[in-house]
C-alpha cells in the first residue's frame, strides 16, 4: 500500500535515530522472565540470574544517589533495566527514548580490552549505562516544556526533547566513561594502562580532529575512538575548567531548541570556539604523553620486529611445529580468519574463518577454537570447534557450551576451557571430544579468568585470574593434589601467561610500570625478568625455543600486530620486577560507601507486559491528498518487546491505522485495521497475520500466513493502489546467507546468499488500470534469488544478482519498472515490480515469468571522514559502482515475437533487455549518528523503449 503522508521531520525519525535496545523478543523463548521493582528501578531478569539481580538491585540504587547527585537531575519515570544471560559478550546499552531502558548482558570480560581494571564488573557495566540514562533524559526550557506536552519523543518540529542525544557520541560516551572512573581507587577505562597504551599511540601517530570523531569512524581505532577521546576530553575539561564548568556544559546543553549545536555551546561555556578548545586538547595530550614516550625510549626500547602489516587486531597466535606461525587476523576489512605465517619470509595463508576470540593448536589434534553460534533461534553461544589442517575442515564439539576459549593437554587427551555463564566463570576440564568431565573451579559473580595454560607434563595450569579483594594475579593450579598456588600478588594486571616449554618458566604480560610488556617467571623465584620495554603495549606473548625467540602481539599507531624479539640480543639489558611483596590490593568497597543504607532482599513477580504498555508520547503529522490531511501517532511497547503496538490517526478525515503485535522469537503474530483516503478512495484493509520462524547460523526460514480484509469504495484516476490480498494467504521463505559486512569494506563482504519464496493466496485482488472493476486471482507465486560477492580486492568488491520468478498467469503481474518508483527490488512477499533501469515505463515490461540478472563493480573514491557543526552534517565516505544488468518478462502462454533459445532447457525465451550506468554513493551522516545514503546514477538502455535514467535518492540506513 502506497502512503502519501508526509510527516514531520520527528516523524520520520521517530524509530529510527535511536532505536529502542530491546529489539522485538529477542529473548529465548524457553525462558521465564521475572521483575524485581526497588525504589528507581524494574530489573528484568530470567531463569538463572537472581542471584545476579538480587545483586545488583542494591547496588542500582547506589548508582542512582551516585549519578542523580552528580548531574542533579532525577528521572521522572523509574528505570527498566533488562538483565540477559543470552549473548556471550561483555556490553550494554542504554536509551531514553519512549521510557528509559537498560539492557546488560551478563558476561563479565575474559580479556584484556579496557573492561578488565575494575573492582567490580557488574557495577562499571551499570554506571557506565546508568550515567547515559540520567544524561540524556536531562532537559530543561523549550525542550522540557515539549516533552511535557507531547512526551518521549525525540524530536517535536525539529525541537528535541531530548537535546543530549544530538551530539557526537565522543562526547556522549567519553562523558559515561570519565565518571565510571575513579582516578583514586584505580578502576575504569579512564585511567586504566591499556587506554593509556591507546592514548600514547594516537599522540604519536597523529592527534584525531573533533571532526573526524563525529562520524562512524572506520578506521583506526575504530568506533573505540568515541570512548577514549572522549573520557580524555572530559578529563582536560575538568582539569581545564573545574568540575562545575563541565556540568554547566551539560546543563546549558540540555536546553538548547535546535538539535546538534554543541560549537555555540562550547563558545558560551568557554568563551572560545571549538576549533580552539580541541587545539588545548591536543596540546594537552601532547605534553601528558611526551614525557612518558621519551622516558620509555630513554630506558631503551626492546620491541623487535612486526611481522604482519595487517591494521586493527592481528596479534594473537601459537607457535607451529617450532617454525610457523598461527595467528589471527581481523584487519576489519576481510573476514576474520586465522592464517599461517613463515616468519622467514613474511608469507601467509589462510587456513580457516573465526568467528571468535581465540584459538589453540596441538600437533597431533589440530586448532581448537571458539565460534559464536546461533542457539535456540535467539541466543549467540560461543561452541568449540576443532579445525584438522590436515583435511582443511572443521568439526563442532560442543551445542551451546558457552567456552570462551580453550586448550588441549599436551597428550591431546583432555582439553581445560573457560566458560561464562549466568555472571559466572568456571573452569571446566573436558575430554577430547569436548565432554564435560569435571568443574575445577568456579568464580564468584565479581572474579574471571583471562588465560590458561597446560604445564608441559599436564599436571599442572597456570591461570591469570581476578579474585575479589586481590585483583589480577597468576595462580597455579596442581591436578594431583587439587590446590592453588598464588604466583603473583601485587596490584597490578598479569595475564595471558604461559609456561615454557621446560615448564619452570611462566611467560606473561603487566603492566608493572603501567605498560604492558612481556616478563619471565621462575616458579621459585620472587623476581620477574622484564623482557620487553614498549611504547605502546605487548601482549599474548610465545617464546619459540629452537631459537630464543619471543613473540607477541605489538600495540603501535595501527593496531595489534605479530612482533618477534631475538632475546639473546638484549640479555644483558633485561631488568627484573619483584612480584611477590606484600602489597595487598584494597578490598573492594562500594563507592557510595557513604550513601544511606538501601534495602538489600527485594522480592521479585513474574513478568507482565500489559503492565507497561500504556503510550508515552504521541506527536503530529500533517499529509496532503486533495485536502489537508491531519492527525497524529502513538505507540507502545513493553521493555522487553513482547507486545507492541501503533495507533495514527488524522482528524480531518477519519484516517486511522491500528497495528498490534505478539512476538517471541520463534513465533508471532500481528493484527491490523486500516482506512486511509487518497483523494476521492477510501481503502479499508482488515488483516490477521501470524508467523513462525527457524534461525540457525546462516539459515532463516519462515512461514507466515494471514487473512487480509480489502474494500475499496471509490476509485479514480488519481489513485491506484498496489495488489493486495484480500482473503487467506501463505507464504514461505528460506533464506542463506554466509555474508558479512566489517567496518572498512565499502559493500557486503565476500560470500553469497540465496532466498526461495513460495506464495500461495487464496484471494486475490487487483484493480483493473482501465475500469474500476475487481479483478480476483487464486494461484501461487514463485522467487528466487541469488547473490554472490568478491573478496575485496584492493578495496573493490565486484557482485552478480540473479532473480527469477514465477507464478500462474491469473496473478497480477510482474513488471520492471525503473529507479525512480521508488522500488529497489523485490524485497517484500507481495511485491510484483523488479528494478530494470533505463526502461520507460508506460511500455513495461511485464509477464508471469520474470528474468533478471546484474553484475556490478565497487571502488572507493574518497574517504573525508568528517563532520561541520553547523550545520551538523558530515561525510564519512565516497563510492562509486558501475553496473551492468538486464531483464525479460513474457507470459508463458504467449510465445515470445523475439525469441531466442535457452541453451539450457531448449525453451524459447524473449531477448534480456540490457542496461548499463553508473552511480555515486556518498555516506553522508546527519546530526552526528543518522546515516543518510546520497545516490546519484545515470542508466541507459539499450534495447526497443529505452531511455536514459538519471535519478538521485536520499535515504536513511538503519
Amino acid at each position: 500500500m502506497r502512503h502519501l503522508v508526509t510527516q514531520s521531520l520527528a516523524g520520520l525519525f521517530l524509530f529510527f535515530i535511536f532505536q529502542a535496545t530491546i529489539q522485538a523478543a529477542a529473548y529465548d523463548p524457553r525462558l521465564q522472565w521475572q521483575t524485581m521493582e526497588t525504589e528507581h528501578f524494574y530489573i528484568h531478569f530470567h531463569d538463572g540470574l537472581q542471584p545476579l539481580a538480587q545483586r545488583l538491585a542494591p547496588m542500582a540504587e547506589n548508582i542512582h544517589i551516585e549519578v542523580t547527585n552528580y548531574f542533579s537531575w532525577i528521572p521522572k519515570d523509574k528505570t527498566h533495566v533488562t538483565l540477559t544471560d543470552g549473548v556471550d559478550l561483555p556490553n550494554g546499552s542504554a536509551t531514553p527514548v519512549f521510557f528509559n531502558q537498560i539492557v546488560l548482558h551478563s558476561v563479565p570480560s575474559t580479556d584484556i580490552n579496557s573492561l578488565e581494571d575494575v573492582d567490580d564488573w557488574l557495577r562499571l557495566l551499570m554506571l557506565h549505562e546508568y550515567v547515559h540514562i540520567v544524561h540524556l533524559d536531562i532537559a530543561y526550557g523549550t525542550p522540557q516544556t515539549l516533552r511535557k506536552l507531547f512526551g518521549r519523543y525525540p524530536l517535536v518540529f525539529i525541537i528535541p526533547t531530548f537535546p543530549n542525544l544530538f551530539q557526537p557520541n565522543w562526547l556522549i560516551e567519553g562523558l559515561a566513561t570519565y565518571l565510571e572512573t575513579d582516578y583514586e581507587k584505580g578502576t575504569g577505562r579512564g585511567q586504566s594502562s591499556y587506554y593509556r597504551a591507546l592514548m600514547r599511540m594516537e599522540v604519536q601517530r597523529g592527534i584525531k580532529s573533533y571532526r573526524q570523531l563525529s562520524i562512524p569512524y572506520v578506521d583506526y581505532p575504530g568506533l573505540r575512538g568515541w570512548y577514549l577521546y572522549g573520557v580524555y576530553f572530559h578529563k582536560f575539561l575538568v582539569e581545564r575548567y573545574g568540575e562545575e564548568k563541565l556540568k554547566f556544559m551539560i546543563n546549558r546543553y540540555s536546553s538548547i531548541a535546535l538539535p546538534g549545536l554543541i560549537g555555540i555551546n562550547m563558545r558560551r561555556v568557554f568563551g572560545d570556539n571549538m576549533n580552539s578548545i580541541w587545539q588545548e586538547f591536543e596540546n594537552y595530550l601532547k605534553k601528558d604523553f611526551a614525557n612518558e614516550i621519551a622516558a620509555l625510549e630513554k630506558q631503551g626500547l626492546r620491541q623487535g620486529k612486526r611481522l604482519t602489516k595487517d591494521i586493527f587486531d592481528s596479534g594473537f597466535h601459537q607457535i607451529i611445529d617450532n617454525q610457523k606461525l598461527a595467528y589471527l587476523q581481523n584487519d576489519n576489512l576481510h573476514r576474520k580468519q586465522v592464517r599461517l605465517l613463515n616468519p622467514n619470509n613474511n608469507k601467509s595463508e589462510r587456513l580457516f574463518n573465526i568467528y571468535g576470540p581465540r584459538f589453540s593448536y596441538h600437533p597431533d589434534k589440530g586448532f581448537l577454537y571458539s565460534n559464536l553460534d546461533i542457539d535456540n533461534n535467539t541466543n549467540a553461544f560461543f561452541d568449540l570447534y576443532l579445525f584438522d589442517n590436515k583435511t582443511g575442515r572443521s568439526k563442532k564439539l560442543t551445542d551451546a557450551g558457552r567456552y570462551q576459549f580453550a586448550s588441549f593437554s599436551p597428550n591431546g587427551k583432555k582439553i581445560i576451557a573457560v566458560k561464562a555463564q549466568n555472571g559466572l566463570v568456571e573452569l571446566h576440564l573436558l575430554d577430547a571430544q569436548g565432554q564435560l568431565a569435571k568443574t575445577i573451579w568456579q568464580g564468584q559473580h565479581t572474579e574471571s579468568i583471562t588465560s590458561v595454560d597446560w604445564s608441559p607434563d599436564g599436571k599442572q595450569l597456570v591461570v591469570a585470574l581476578f579474585r575479589a579483594g586481590k585483583g589480577w594475579n597468576l595462580e597455579l593450579y596442581n591436578f594431583e593434589d587439587e590446590t592453588w598456588k598464588l604466583l603473583t600478588h601485587t596490584p597490578y594486571i598479569e595475564t595471558h601467561a604461559k609456561f615454557s616449554p621446560d615448564g619452570e618458566h611462566i611467560i606473561y604480560s603487566a603492566d608493572y610500570d603501567r605498560v604492558y610488556n612481556v616478563y619471565r617467571l621462575n616458579i621459585n623465584e620472587p623476581s620477574a625478568e622484564k623482557l620487553t620495554n614498549v611504547t605502546g603495549a605487548a601482549l599474548y606473548p610465545s617464546i619459540n625455543p629452537s631459537n630464543n625467540t619471543l613473540y607477541y602481539a605489538g600495540l603501535d599507531t595501527q593496531g595489534l600486530a605479530l612482533y618477534e624479539l631475538k632475546l639473546e640480543e638484549n640479555r644483558q639489558s633485561n631488568e627484573f620486577v619483584m612480584i611477590s611483596h606484600q602489597t595487598q590490593q584494597p578490598s573492594i568497597t562500594d563507592m557510595m560507601a557513604n550513601a544511606p543504607p538501601v534495602e538489600t532482599n527485594y522480592p521479585s513477580k513474574s513478568y507482565f507486559a500489559l503492565k507497561h504498555l500504556r503510550p508515552r508520547g504521541w506527536h503530529p503529522y500533517f499529509g496532503v491528498t486533495d485536502v489537508l490531511n491531519y492527525g497524529f501517532t502513538t505507540q507502545g511497547n513493553d521493555p522487553l518487546g513482547f507486545l507492541n503496538y501503533d495507533l495514527s490517526m488524522a482528524v480531518n478525515v477519519l484516517d486511522w491505522n491500528f497495528a498490534f503485535s505478539y512476538e517471541q522469537q520463534q513465533i508471532g503474530a500481528q493484527f491490523l485495521s486500516q482506512r486511509e483516503h487518497y483523494g476521492d478512495v477510501t481503502v479499508d484493509v482488515f488483516g490477521l497475520f501470524p508467523r513462525y520462524r527457524i534461525l540457525q547460523k546462516n539459515w532463516h526460514f519462515s512461514i507466515l500466513a494471514g487473512y487480509q480484509y480489502l474494500e475499496i469504495k471509490e476509485q479514480d484516476d488519481f489513485f491506484t493502489p498496489d495488489p493486495l490480498y484480500n482473503g487467506y494467504w501463505a507464504t514461505g521463505i528460506l533464506n542463506f546467507s554466509n555474508l558479512t559486512r566489517p567496518s572498512r569494506s565499502i559493500m557486503r563482504h565476500s560470500g553469497f546468499d540465496f532466498r526461495l519464496l513460495a506464495n500461495k493466496s487464496l484471494e486475490y485482488f487487483a484493480p483493473d488500470e482501465d475500469s474500476t472493476q475487481k479483478i480476483f486471482g487464486k494461484g501461487v507465486s514463485l522467487l528466487g534469488e541469488f547473490n554472490m560477492y568478491s573478496p575485496p580486492i584492493f578495496e573493490t568488491i565486484f557482485s552478480a544478482r540473479i532473480q527469477m520468478a514465477r507464478q500462474n498467469q491469473s496473478m497480477p503481474d510482474f513488471e520492471f519498472v525503473g529507479f525512480q518508483s521508488n522500488y529497489a527490488g523485490s524485497d517484500s512477499i507481495n511485491s510484483r515490480r523488479f528494478v530494470l533501469r533505463g526502461y520507460n515505463e508506460p511500455n513495461k515490461i511485464k509477464g508471469n515469468f520474470i528474468d533478471y540478472v546484474n553484475a556490478q563493480w565497487f571502488f572507493p573514491i574518497s574517504a573525508p571522514q568528517g563532520t561541520l557543526l553547523i550545520p551538523p552534517i558530515g561525510l564519512n565516505r565516497v563510492n562509486g559502482l558501475l553496473f551492468a544488468e538486464a531483464g525479460r518478462a513474457w507470459y508463458s502462454s504467449e510465445p515470445p515475437k523475439d525469441a531466442v533459445q535457452n541453451w539450457f532447457t531448449g525453451e524459447n525465451l524473449p531477448k534480456l533487455k540490457p542496461t548499463f550506468g553508473a552511480e555515486l554513493w556518498l555516506e553522508s551522516v546527519v546530526l552526528y549518528r543518522v546515516p543518510v545514503d546520497i545516490l546519484i546514477g545515470y542508466a541507459k538502455g539499450l534495447g526497443e523503449n529505452s531511455r536514459v535514467e538519471k535519478y538521485v535518492r536520499i535515504g536513511a540506513s538503519f
